[in-house]
């Protein structure tokens, strides 16, 4: 159903106005050093536990991969629950028919959601990235075009296709910038709750 100019002047500005629509830019934006963190912690872990395993050291250290991948994704869960705000499917982690360590560590081992969550938590880092860049652009162009009469006391704007060097064209473009924010707030609004639908896809798979 297609909303009336009210309508969408109220749904804009209620992307202005929510500190929600911050908290998940604020989501997207520690994706990058998140993402970082995983990447480093997952390979390192599996480079020493390659290297040490002749002595035994190195299949314990493997075995805690595999568990606290799960870990690791309840936190990633969690964080997309408080700031993102949506509701996400519980995680489930896997139980072992029997007690002890030997049935847990096999259980963690062989459950298709261990290598799923390992999978996902690598993948973090450059889905990182790539929601790192949306953020930055999309809220550099609505910022260099509110700001350009001030920026263009200090130096020329290009933008590819004009150059802005004559203070009415700095003008014309100034009025260019809410929208643009606006637009900027909505992209950024969709892109954190795509995010929040992959982590439920994997949880949920």
């Amino acid at each position: 159903m297609l909303e009336g100019p009210g309508g969408l002047l109220s749904s804009s500005l209620s992307l202005v106005v929510c500190w929600r629509t911050y908290a998940r830019m604020l989501y997207l934006i520690i994706g990058l050093p998140l993402g970082l963190f995983y990447a480093v912690f997952i390979f390192g872990a599996i480079v020493l536990g390659v290297g040490l395993s002749p002595i035994g050291l190195g299949v314990l250290l493997l075995i805690g991969l595999a568990m606290g991948s799960w870990i690791l994704l309840a936190i990633d869960r969690e964080l997309a629950v408080l700031l993102i705000g949506v509701e996400l499917d519980p995680l489930i982690t896997p139980r072992a028919e029997s007690d002890g360590f030997v049935a847990s560590a096999k259980m963690y081992c062989t459950h298709s959601g261990t290598w799923k969550s390992l999978g996902y938590l690598i993948m973090r880092f450059p889905l990182g990235v790539i929601t790192f860049a949306i953020v930055f652009v999309v809220i550099g162009i609505a910022s260099t075009l509110t700001a350009a009469p001030i920026t263009l006391l200090l130096t020329d704007l290009d933008l590819g296709f004009w150059e802005i060097d004559e203070m009415w064209e700095a003008f014309v473009l100034a009025p260019l910038g809410p929208p643009a924010g606006i637009i900027a707030l909505f992209i950024i609004d969709r892109v954190a709750l795509g995010y929040a639908r992959i982590i439920n896809a994997v949880i949920t798979s």
